[in-house]
């Protein structure tokens, strides 16, 4: 299932119109947040049914004028509820027909002033104390939230971060993995007058992360607008993947940790010495290839279990304790999640352009891409030609005793 979130730029002209029903036709989107639409609410009905016809539609013209965000949906897929809007938003709830999917969702297009936008803030904030579910909030929030997010003469300010990153923080929303290009809206003009941002994103809760961690943000390119649109693919978690054994400090804190280490650890090592010496014993009585055998394989385990008692050793000799003072588990759990998320590659584009999704075929594209850059065996190597070199200048005898010297002040 796919949604599809995107600063339209107005959506009156029909070359506009012809665009989004192909983008949505050609994707097999199910669901789109379109904001800044400028269209007439007398004539939101009659573009809906060219763009996507028997589709379904949220507005929020009751509270801002010319509607600045739509929301529509493939009714016969999805069951979409309205819970609040305001000027700046469409807060709904999201459900399947299968009963997969059930989430809350916030379509965004936030005011260009700072105070003004002071209202969208706080009422993300009421929503984050009430919603229990997963949460999803995209579109235009019409600010950055960090230093970089502005690619322009003029720097970013403190006070234009400040109150996007403090309703993130009392939200607990968090930016959803993406890829593509970094900034998703520019101006558009030449020279030193362009200007890019980072202003359009997904964001999601704690619960969103536990159930859909592996969903994507991907930035397509523009075409009839000036913001890149997002697109969503929601599928269930395909990753079966090894993953290492991790130790948790936390594990140390337990009474009886030092003893169970203790007696495993003395268990294998002494448990290596006895097989050895037994098979030993054995072979001085009576030789076989099979105890040979035996005996070559309890010396290379034994000598496995030194090497790690020297390296455990070794990390003790430079262990750096860091006592945590906050007892934040959702935080820790959502953190958790994203790194082990970006540990994996769900999808990867070839060198011709196709986009492969199959583990199997990541692994083998992968190789092949590694493999190409080694190159063929050669059978002559380049060598400088001596006799074109000593046609050239040359160091005299006492030039190069000064290259050997040693370096002085």
């Amino acid at each position: 299932m796919k949604w599809l979130f995107w600063n339209i730029r107005g959506v009156n002209k029909r070359y506009k119109q012809k665009e989004v029903r192909k983008y949505i036709r050609s994707n097999k989107i199910n669901l789109v947040g379109l904001v800044e639409t400028k269209v007439k609410e007398e004539n939101a009905q009659k573009i809906l049914k060219y763009i996507a016809p028997g589709w379904d539609i949220l507005t929020n013209y009751r509270e801002a004028k010319n509607g600045r965000v739509w929301l529509l949906w493939n009714s016969n897929i999805l069951m979409v509820t309205k819970i609040r809007d305001d000027p700046q938003m469409i807060h709904s709830l999201v459900q399947s027909r299968q009963g997969d999917i059930q989430c809350y969702l916030t379509v965004v297009y936030g005011f260009n002033g700072l105070e003004q936008r002071k209202e969208l803030w706080q009422n993300l904030q009421q929503i984050a104390t009430i919603v229990t579910d997963p949460w999803l909030v995209a579109g235009d929030f019409n600010v950055v939230l960090y230093a970089n997010d502005r690619l322009s003469c003029n720097p970013v300010s403190f006070a234009e971060t400040e109150d996007f990153s403090s309703c993130l923080q009392q939200t607990a929303l968090s930016e959803l993995p993406w890829q593509s290009e970094y900034y998703t809206w520019t101006n558009r003009q030449p020279g030193v007058d362009k200007v890019s941002s980072r202003i359009d994103r997904v964001l999601g809760n704690y619960e969103w992360l536990m159930n859909w961690n592996h969903v994507e943000t991907v930035y397509d390119l523009p075409q009839i607008s000036n913001h890149a649109h997002m697109l969503l693919t929601l599928t269930n978690s395909s990753w079966n993947g090894k993953v290492p054994f991790r130790f948790f400090n936390a594990w140390t804190n337990h009474q009886d940790f030092t003893q169970i280490v203790t007696e495993g650890w003395n268990t294998m090592n002494s448990a290596a010495r006895r097989d050895l010496k037994d098979i030993q014993e054995q072979l001085a009585s009576k030789y076989s290839d099979s105890l040979l055998k035996r005996e070559n394989e309890t010396l290379l385990n034994l000598e496995n279990w030194s090497t790690i008692e020297e390296n455990i050793l070794q990390q003790k000799a430079r262990a750096k304790w860091i006592q945590p003072g906050d007892d934040n588990t959702k935080y820790f759990t959502a953190v958790m999640k994203d790194r082990s998320q970006r540990k994996q590659i769900n999808d990867i584009t070839t060198r011709g352009g196709d986009r492969i999704t199959d583990p199997e075929g990541i692994k083998e594209e992968i190789l092949d891409f590694y493999k190409s850059l080694m190159g063929s065996t050669a059978r002559t190597l380049p060598a400088i030609n001596r006799s074109y070199m000593s046609n050239g200048p040359r160091l005299t005898q006492q030039q190069r005793r000064d290259l050997c010297a040693d370096v002085t002040d």
